[in-house]
């Protein structure tokens, strides 16, 4: 239940920081793993690929993105080699808002992390990797 809570609670400080911008969860999420890509100086993801590293289904990803390409944030452009392809491009004006969002964002988490020591901090990424590995093994 604590884990829930904490999860709880953080969900409601994202909420708190890109609801002003008009953003929801599902929005900001598309834009982090956008900016994720250009930071690994990877080539633009398609849709497909976005929904799939979102574990999101692609008519989900569809409406993402196409709110976020109606707010300016996004652009889907056609490959010259292959117009069959689409490949999703952040805006400036994406990256202007996640410049404003993300250092509120990064303090929070600062504080959370601030609670625990270097060596609670590792014990818990390692007793989260075990739980995640354990849910990727049960049957449904």
């Amino acid at each position: 239940m604590m884990l829930k809570n904490v999860g709880e609670e953080l969900d409601l400080d994202l909420l708190a920081t890109i609801l002003p911008h008009d953003l929801t969860q599902g929005k900001f999420y598309v834009l982090g793993q956008l900016l994720q890509e250009e930071m690994l100086d990877h080539p633009a993801p398609r849709p497909s690929d976005l929904a799939e590293s979102l574990a999101v289904t692609r008519a989900t990803i569809t409406g993402l993105l196409d709110g976020l390409e109606r707010s300016g944030l996004v652009k889907r452009l056609r490959q010259a080699e292959d117009r069959r392809v689409l490949t999703v491009h952040m805006t400036d004006k994406a990256r202007a808002l996640l410049d404003q969002i993300l250092p509120r964002l990064s303090a929070s988490v600062s504080r959370l992390g601030g609670a625990l020591s270097d060596g609670e901090k590792r014990a818990l990424v390692e007793i989260l990797g075990k739980l995640e590995q354990a849910l990727k093994e049960i049957d449904r």
